[in-house]
């Protein structure tokens, strides 16, 4: 009875536990990981890559101050140029038609608007007491900017479809009034 048992269960043992074992396919099996690997590490590397070049595209840096200083005052009315641009061009979003790509045009406008900002604050900031007010207005500026981009993407990708839905059955709406 031992004996029968012994060729059950040789029998019915499968051969890949027998491959795995013997070690044959082992050198083909860790190639072809290590060429995954390979190619998940580059594919990765140059997402990593187009992103940092897309952010350091997309963020001028600060400029060195001028060596001459705006007056108060002027510095004051081009931030208020400044914030009114943005708030305008903001405004213009729901304007857009299709609403859907009204975020396509704002990453242009981002880019011209912060280098307005960068000559401003090169212009006016300076780190004395007396233009703590500016600055304070510089920094609100940019951070309005960066909440405003996010509105924009927002706006366009989550409210835009619906926007344009409901423009759509607007325009459509007189139509069906006369075919009645």
């Amino acid at each position: 009875m031992t004996e029968g048992s012994g060729a059950i269960s040789e029998s019915t043992s499968s051969p890949g536990r027998r491959h795995r074992k013997s070690g044959r396919l082992g050198p083909f099996r860790t190639l072809a990981f290590a060429l995954h690997l390979a190619a998940v590490g580059a594919f990765c590397l140059l997402v990593i890559v187009s992103v940092v070049r897309s952010v350091i595209a997309m963020s001028p840096p600060k400029l060195s101050p001028t060596p001459t200083t705006l007056s108060y005052s002027d510095c004051l009315e081009r931030a208020q140029v400044l914030w009114i641009d943005l708030e305008n061009h903001r405004q213009m979003l729901s304007l857009h038609k299709p609403v859907t790509l009204a975020a396509q045009s704002w990453p242009e406008f981002r880019l011209a608007w912060i280098q307005r900002l960068r000559g401003l604050e090169s212009e006016c900031s300076r780190p004395t007491l007396d233009r703590k007010a500016i600055n304070s207005v510089i920094e609100q500026l940019e951070r309005v900017q960066n909440l405003y981009a996010t509105h924009a993407t927002q706006y366009a990708g989550e409210i835009g479809p619906a926007v344009d839905a409901l423009n759509a059955l607007l325009s459509a709406a007189p139509h069906s009034l006369t075919g009645r």
